[in-house]
């Protein structure tokens, strides 16, 4: 391109800058939203990825019905291809979350911190260091949650209390988990059957001593969702799995051993104990023979004394006279001295009273002897009385003792024989193998990425289409006006290339420019923003931003061709003509008879300008073609916008109408038997016209677009019907009998089933239910 004509292009662009402004925003727009939604997805997913990377995410997720242990994560790192394995606790229970306001009497999932494996993103605070604390979900909590604590409530089972340390956990801090990549918390068997939030606690904060499931991250570092990694993923599934049976079988045969260790260990303290107690009974019974020979000792001392008294009671009928003789003469020689006044027989009275007095103490003293004896020998009998009835309480007690004991013993062996019994009745473990296509987060992940992707494939071709539109437009009207000049260039000698060069670079120019800053900008703005409507259900990091080439290259190419394919389309009709007869004006497009001149007495009745108006659009079909595709495309999402709005406003009134007719849903908090069924309705007769009770579940079925949670009602009741009205169009469907379910069409549609086919049902990692579907119907709810 010469000189000339790069200044014509120059000019030509500074005098219709508006023009050429239109064909760089188009351009703009159009690459803008083709860049922005390309790199989207990728954006998303090297976010995740690096996410991932960084927390480590879990490749496998072992679970068995006997538990893992600490053995089971070494066992496993020796397998090639295992880079690590970590065990974790998981229990889920009614909780209390003191100072929240709002949440009381949740379901939250209590989990271990883990090393290694599914490390925590810690948002604010800290992490917990000793039992007692642990750190919150951040998506659900703001700052305000921490230093308040979880109390584990009184409504869980004594299993799941016991299983804790401390029931009160002072929250510390506030974290992000790779398990939980979206707002799904996972279903449980406790409450309404879903999960509120998440806690994780510092691993010594359990009591139970074996890990309820176990995490595995194999060697490669594939981004997720690549085929790279799905045959990773397959090439270790076998190893993993067979590593996890033969732990299994270890696992079984070990508590197989320590049952039966237990049990010989239960016998040896029963032999133990029988010695005991026949060791106790021997000293026992030599005690109270001891005892008894003592007492019969004292027995025949008693008997011997006895026997000397009553040698001697001859003496005392003797004595006893004998003191009352000496006591009256003493006191009668006391009178006699008390009333004389003669000295000499003062005297002779106080010699014989002293006399007398010796005589009364000598005699009295003898008495007394003899009668101490008896008192003696008495005191003795009673002792040895009370001694016989202590002995004979003591070998009451003794015997009691040993029976109670015996009792004990036989009780022991008995349940001993029973738990050698059932030893063989313990089942083997169930092992589950789950991977990344297990959780609900990382699986909706990759469908709203590829959400993302689908929109990128249709919003842009609309955009460039337009701006093709544009561009044939502009370029059109710019050729036909600078006729003359294309003839005069001609006539002066420049080649058709060069002169259709000016109007392809001023084209082209205009792409190329509006081509970088829309991908810039699209690159730059769209996955923010689309980022941003997912935080809601994502938002564990900001989006990274992605300039990729192959999407800029890819950008330019498509601007130009636009851009540059259009105006050497509206060039070359102009450019094989002669310079004379581009250099004079343009002859109007000759006029035709159209189709309705045909029609006489339809053409004589129409104005002189709806027949002006009627020639033009098949005289300029182009024109008319931009404004109905125009026109047609604006309608279409008008449309499109009122038929969504009316659609979803019907969607209540069917749902509450005609389908779920009842008024109430009253939630109990614990299983009403069927006296305590019939007597909530008798109760409450006067406000109930009709009642049914249910349990409520939440469940979920793997469908090619992923995970989805279902609602589940399941009754024997079939007055159900009264109240929830199973239909599909005009056709009724019975109420599902034992082992079927109903099931509504979009579930039907995803599992690709009908009637007569099974799904399965996931209650939770270990428990499924397979039904056999007896019925599709019109509603949003499962019902077996």
């Amino acid at each position: 391109m010469n000189k000339s004509i790069v200044k014509n292009v120059l000019r030509e662009i500074r005098y219709s800058l508006g023009r050429y402004l239109a064909i760089v925003a188009i351009i703009a727009l159009g690459v803008g939203f083709f860049a922005g939604l390309r790199v989207t997805r990728p954006a998303m997913l090297r976010t995740l990825d690096t996410y991932l990377d960084e927390q480590n995410m879990y490749d496998f997720r072992l679970l068995s019905t006997l538990g893992l242990t600490e053995a089971d994560a070494e066992y496993l790192r020796t397998v090639e291809g295992v880079r690590d394995a970590c065990g974790s606790v998981s229990l889920e229970a009614f909780t209390e979350l003191d100072g929240s306001g709002d949440i009381e009497g949740t379901v939250i999932t209590l989990r271990s911190v883990t090393k290694g494996i599914n490390l925590l993103k810690l948002e604010s605070g800290r992490m917990p260091e000793r039992a007692g604390e642990c750190v919150i979900d951040a998506r659900l909590f703001d700052d305000d949650i921490i230093g308040t604590r979880v109390i584990i409530s009184d409504e869980n089972t004594d299993t799941v209390k016991e299983s804790f340390t401390e029931r009160e956990l002072v929250i510390v801090g506030r974290v992000w988990s790779p398990y939980y990549l979206n707002i799904d918390r996972g279903n449980t068997s406790l409450g309404d059957g879903t999960v509120d939030t998440f806690v994780f606690l510092h691993p010594s904060g359990f009591t139970v001593d074996y890990y309820t499931e176990m995490f595995v991250d194999i060697d490669t570092d594939a981004e997720p969702y690549t085929e790279e990694y799905a045959e990773a993923v397959g090439g270790m599934t076998d190893r993993v799995s067979e590593a996890l049976s033969h732990r299994a079988d270890v696992r079984y045969e070990a508590l197989l051993d320590e049952a039966r260790a237990q049990i010989a260990d239960g016998y040896a303290e029963l032999d133990a104990a029988k010695a005991e107690l026949e060791n106790q009974r021997a000293d026992v019974k030599s005690q109270l023979e001891k005892a008894e020979k003592e007492l019969d000792s004292g027995l025949a001392q008693y008997e011997s004394g006895l026997a000397l008294f009553e040698q001697n009671r001859p003496l005392i009928d003797m004595l006893e006279p004998t003191v009352a003789h000496f006591a009256s003469l003493v006191e009668e020689t006391w009178s006699r001295l008390e009333k004389t006044e003669n000295e000499s027989e003062r005297r002779e009275l106080e010699r014989q009273l002293e006399i007398y007095e010796t005589q009364y103490g000598t005699v009295k003293s003898q008495l007394d002897g003899i009668m101490a004896m008896k008192t003696q020998l008495d005191e003795a009998y009673a002792k040895i009385e009370s001694g016989r009835a202590e002995l004979e309480e003591k070998r009451l007690e003794a015997e009691a003792a040993f029976l109670d004991a015996e009792k004990k013993i036989k009780d022991g062996e008995d349940e001993l024989a029973k738990a050698e019994k059932s030893i063989s009745d313990i089942p083997r473990a169930e092992t589950y193998l789950l991977t990344r296509e297990q959780n609900v987060g990382y699986v909706c992940f990759e469908n709203d990425s590829s959400t993302v992707e689908g929109i990128a494939r249709v919003f842009p071709v609309l955009f460039f289409l337009v701006a093709i539109l544009v561009c044939m437009t502009t370029m059109t009207r710019m050729v036909d006006d600078q006729r003359t000049q294309i003839g005069t260039l001609k006539a002066l000698g420049y080649s058709s290339t060069a002169v259709v060069s000016k109007y392809v670079a001023y084209s082209g120019s205009a792409a190329l420019v509006g081509a970088v800053g829309g991908f810039f900008l699209g690159s730059l703005i769209f996955p923010p923003a689309i980022w941003s409507a997912f935080d809601m259900l994502y938002g564990f990091s900001d989006v990274e931003v992605l300039i990729d080439p192959v999407t800029a290259l890819l950008s330019v190419v498509a601007a130009l061709a636009c851009s540059v394919g259009t105006t050497w389309f509206c060039c070359k009709n102009e450019l094989v003509r002669m310079p004379a007869s581009l250099m004079r004006p343009k002859s109007p497009k000759a006029g035709r008879r159209i189709l309705l001149e045909r029609i006489p007495f339809l053409w004589n009745n129409l104005g002189f300008l709806f027949k002006v108006s009627l020639r033009n659009i098949f005289r300029y079909k182009k024109r008319i073609v931009m404004m109905l595709l125009g026109v047609g495309g604006c309608t279409a999402l008008v449309l499109t916008g009122f038929g969504l709005k009316d659609s979803i406003s019907d969607i209540a009134e069917y749902q509450f109408d005609d389908i779920m007719k009842y008024d109430y849903t009253v939630s109990l908090g614990r299983e009403y038997s069927g006296a305590e069924q019939s007597s909530f309705i008798s109760q409450n007769s006067d406000l109930l016209e009709s009642a049914v009770f249910v349990t409520q579940k939440n469940a979920s079925v793997t469908t090619d677009e992923g995970i989805k949670n279902v609602n589940v009602v399941a009754t024997d009741d079939e007055s159900l019907s009264m109240l929830f009205d199973m239909h599909n169009g005009e056709e009724s469907i019975p109420f599902p009998e034992k082992g079927q379910t109903v099931i509504n069409v979009k579930i039907a549609e995803l599992l690709g089933v009908g009637v007569g086919d099974t799904i399965t049902l996931d209650f939770g990692d270990t428990r499924h239910a397979e039904l056999y579907v007896s019925g599709v119907m019109a509603t949003f709810t499962i019902m077996p």
